[in-house]
């Protein structure tokens, strides 16, 4: 997709209520410099609708984690499924993250970034799993989500979804992971602030 297109699309955008519906193509074929440049034409306040494939997440999420759903959407004023334009880069194909789940208050939050990993044991596990993962050799639920959370940040559910396993299977893996001492978790919302660029 190229920066024109980016700016034609912004010109056919209509808000209706503040909310803009932004087409898939923008999802799928954007670049974060262009995410950019959709933040910047759109006023701050701007809600936008989440792409299908984290729709088709969030449904996945509401009959494998209801609580957790719950906790996200339940008490919306507005429909679920519309977010703030800040997340835009979240979404976008190329950086692709999904919708962070980071701000539970009812259930404990599982967001992690590569600096909720202890230096020395974090270090080693993640050059082993890398290597196991250039060789194709088997690797562990725990070294697939140290490798993942050392790449990009990430949520549990994400992780599980994207790995066709249960959330309680990358539940396990979060708690080998810290008892390892590889991994540091931090369970409230508010702790969880300063890890996210929003």
């Amino acid at each position: 997709m190229t920066d024109l297109q980016i700016h034609e699309i912004c010109n056919k955008l209509v808000a209706q209520d503040g909310l803009v519906i932004l087409p898939e193509v923008l999802f799928d074929s954007a670049s974060q410099a262009q995410a950019k440049i959709v933040m910047d034409y759109l006023p701050k306040s701007t809600l936008i609708n989440l792409p299908h494939r984290e729709i088709e997440f969030f449904e996945w999420l509401k009959l494998a984690d209801r609580p957790v759903w719950d906790d996200l959407w339940e008490d919306e004023a507005i429909s679920p499924y519309v977010v703030s334009i800040a997340f835009l880069p979240f979404l976008i194909d190329a950086d692709y993250r999904g919708f962070p789940i980071c701000d539970l208050t009812k259930c404990d939050n599982y967001y992690f970034t590569a600096d909720h990993m202890v230096d020395d044991e974090s270090k080693l596990l993640v050059e082993s799993s890398k290597t196991l993962f250039l060789e194709k050799k088997q690797m562990s639920l725990a070294q697939i989500l140290a490798l993942q959370i050392s790449v990009s940040p990430i949520d549990i559910w994400h992780f599980a979804f994207k790995s066709k396993i249960t959330v309680e299977s990358a539940k396990k893996a979060v708690a080998e992971l810290v008892a390892d001492g590889v991994l540091v978790h931090l369970r409230s919302a508010e702790h969880l602030t300063s890890f996210i660029d929003i």
